[in-house]
């Protein structure tokens, strides 16, 4: 329970940028921003601009380290879009 108060409490909170996922009237287009606010929110604690800049910078931290794992880099806006759109046409062919 301890985890989902932290959750809830960054802004936007998790809760209402997931509700999305949840609704079959949903475009993908819609699913795609979605997925993009909800990285945000995962892996910053201020407000970037785009999953990009948030991107960069967790690069440029990482850099510093003489330890530089890539992995923990987040996807691009355009992998993410791609696993969206595939998570809506999945959840469309399933639900029929």
């Amino acid at each position: 329970m301890e985890m989902l108060d932290v959750l809830q409490k960054r802004p936007p909170p998790i809760i209402e940028v997931s509700t999305i996922f949840l609704q079959l009237e949903a475009t993908h287009k819609e699913t795609a921003s979605a997925r993009n606010k909800l990285l945000k929110v995962l892996y910053a604690e201020g407000v970037t601009s785009t999953l990009h800049t948030l991107r960069y910078e967790i690069f440029v931290r990482s850099a510093a380290n003489p330890k530089m794992h890539l992995a923990r880099l987040l996807p691009t806006e355009e992998a993410v879009a791609q696993r969206a759109y595939r998570k809506y046409h999945k959840s469309r062919s399933d639900s029929e």
